[in-house]
Parts: C-alpha cells; structure tokens; sequence
C-alpha cells in the first residue's frame, strides 16, 4: 500500500514538473498574445501609472528600450489618465503612437495638482525616496513580464519631473544607460553618483517657473568629478517649452547609448 502512494506520490510530481515546465514554455513564447499595445493605464501596488508599448510589439520578437518617464506638477493625483494632457504622454497618445520605439512607463505621483505654498518649501510633497523605491519594484515588475533589454533604460522627465530624473538615478545609478532631466532641478552635492551616466538636459534661459538655474548648478557639479553632459540651454524660451517640444533629438540621443 505505502509503496503504492509512493508511485502515486511520484508521479504527481513528475506530471506537475511536466505542467510547469510547459507553463514557462508556453509563457515565454506566447505572453506577446497578451499584451495591450499603445499607452493604458494600470495599477502597481498602491501606485497607479501608464504604460505605452510599441505596436510591433505582439509580432517583432525583439526587446525594447525602456523610458521611465516622470511627469510634473499640475498631473499630480490618482487618475493617470491626467498624464496624457501634454508632454511624452499626450505625444505618445497622439503623432508617437504607432512609431515611438521605446516601451514607457509613466508612475503617477499622488497629491494635490499644482505646486503646495510656498514654493520655496514645497520639496517634501515632490518625488520622495519611498515613491521612487516604489518605482523602482515597479521596474522590476516590468523587466520580469516584459521584453525590456536591459542594457538600455533610461529616464526623463520635465519640470518636477526633471527634479525626479535627478533623484531617481542619483538612487539607482546602476539602473540607467542614460538620462534626461528637463527643466528641473537637483541636489548638486549627490550628483557626482551618475558621473558615469550620461546626461541630456534641455532648460531654457528665460524659464519662469523652474530657473535655469537649477540646471546649471547640477551641470557644474556633475562636470566638476567628470560627469559626461549634453546641455540644450535656448536663449529666451518659457517653462511652456518643457511640455509641447517634440524633443525627437533627445529620444535619438538615448538610443545612442547603452550599459555595454
């Protein structure tokens, strides 16, 4: 009898190894079938984002480029639909939606839209470190459903979410080939943690919202211990230009580097 379910027990093993087995099998051929392609709106845990993915994605076979693209001030909340409204996202929604090669996932920062008063003490409501550790499992969740190659992430982000760009990577330096903070602002005395990563910035002179200033103090910083930078500094322009530029030369630029 013992010796009986012993066979018993064996064999259900067996079968259930065959049936995992197959499960992965059919997982990693197959999960493209799956997938929503275009931008749409899902939920992480307690944080809500959008995520675009290319339309060749179900039949290319291929790994992407990933952006993790931050948003800024007036998109705050907990609909990320607000996030289509401008910048990348209503980009992606609208002239980048079929051609755009990347994979992007867009995190919503909850909160009240716009800026807390005063301005001049309002950090603690912008990206905090328990948000971008968040955003930081929300990356690993993507890499393990999604054809990401991971050589080839990188990060951006406008206005506020230039200060995020600067954050984020500053925490997770080993995560990025490259990064884009636009329009934002830093910590200047961290900065040299992404000497080794390459920089894109865009600020224009004449911002009125996010002085250029905060640009060129990172800049600086970050030249003074080697860090590699490319900075788009226009005369004149307005804090407008960070949401309704293409930036195509930016996204151009990204693909140009990689971890390798």
């Amino acid at each position: 009898m013992m010796r009986g379910v012993r066979v018993l027990t064996m064999s259900l093993i067996a079968a259930g190894a065959v049936i995992h087995s197959e499960a992965a099998k059919y997982n990693a051929a197959d999960h493209r079938t799956f997938v929503a392609v275009y931008q749409h709106a899902y939920n992480f845990e307690w944080l809500k984002y959008l995520m675009y993915v290319p339309a060749d994605y179900l039949k290319s076979g291929k790994s992407y480029p990933l952006i993790v693209y931050f948003h800024g001030a007036e998109q705050k909340g907990d609909d990320p639909d607000l996030l289509r409204v401008c910048a990348l996202n209503k980009q992606l929604d609208e002239n980048k939606k079929e051609k755009f090669p990347f994979i992007v996932i867009s995190p919503q920062l909850p909160g009240k839209p716009g800026f807390e008063m005063p301005y001049s003490m309002d950090r603690g409501t912008w990206y905090s470190g328990k948000f971008l550790s968040e955003v930081n499992d929300l990356l690993d969740h993507i890499i393990a459903r999604y054809a990401v190659d991971t050589n080839r992430i990188y990060c951006a982000g406008a206005s506020m979410g230039g200060f995020a760009t600067w954050e984020m990577a500053i925490r997770y330096p080993h995560r990025f080939a490259a990064i884009a903070p636009c329009c934002g602002e830093g910590d200047p005395s961290q900065v040299c943690a992404i000497k080794d990563v390459p920089v894109w910035v865009f600020h224009a002179e004449a911002d009125e919202i996010m002085p250029v200033k905060g640009s060129d103090d990172m800049i600086s910083a970050l030249k003074a211990c080697g860090g590699k930078v490319e900075f788009v500094r226009p005369a004149g322009g307005d804090h407008e230009k960070c949401w309704s530029n293409q930036f195509d030369e930016l996204y151009k630029w990204l693909l140009t580097h990689n971890k390798n």
